[in-house]
């Protein structure tokens, strides 16, 4: 579902320092292989979100850093995955001299981006779930009725 929310394919690669990157000069996420499922959905998480602050939102990827990190904690918290490797210790320094305004700005252009993702993952989620069977009431599962197994009388 996180690769349906990505506006940049993504490129497989066995050799990047990082978990993955997002190059908005290629327009891709490089990602490493051989991750645990944990390692790649926390950091496709963060790679699609500076895709789409650069895509959607027109912000560099110097300048979406801290923010994609804070949407990839928000996305693996809403779908479960483990959190305890993110570390908000330390706000950068741009962020912690910002005055309240600039603040709610830029926790705005967070919730944005990870409304963006999540409405996107929702409709890739709902486009690949399985047809639901119709059980009850259809000849192939049936009521009693319809199979007509049921008792009477003589």
């Amino acid at each position: 579902a996180l690769i349906d929310a990505s506006p940049v394919p993504f490129v497989p690669v066995a050799d990047l320092e990082m978990p993955a990157y997002y190059d908005s000069e290629q327009q891709s996420i490089f990602i490493r292989t051989g991750l645990n499922e944990e390692q790649l959905f926390v950091s496709m998480a963060k790679e699609v979100s500076a895709a789409v602050f650069d895509f959607k939102h027109n912000e560099s990827r110097e300048a979406s850093e801290f923010k994609s990190y804070c949407v990839a904690y928000m996305v693996s918290s809403r779908y479960s995955v483990d959190t305890r490797g993110f570390n908000f210790s330390r706000l950068p320094k741009e962020l912690a001299e910002t005055d309240t305004q600039a603040l709610k700005g830029e926790l705005g252009s967070m919730r944005d981006v990870l409304g963006e993702i999540q409405s996107e993952m929702y409709k890739s989620m709902e486009k690949n779930k399985p047809a639901k069977s119709k059980g009850t009431g259809t000849i192939n599962g049936g009521t009693a009725y319809e199979r007509r197994t049921i008792p009477y009388r003589t």
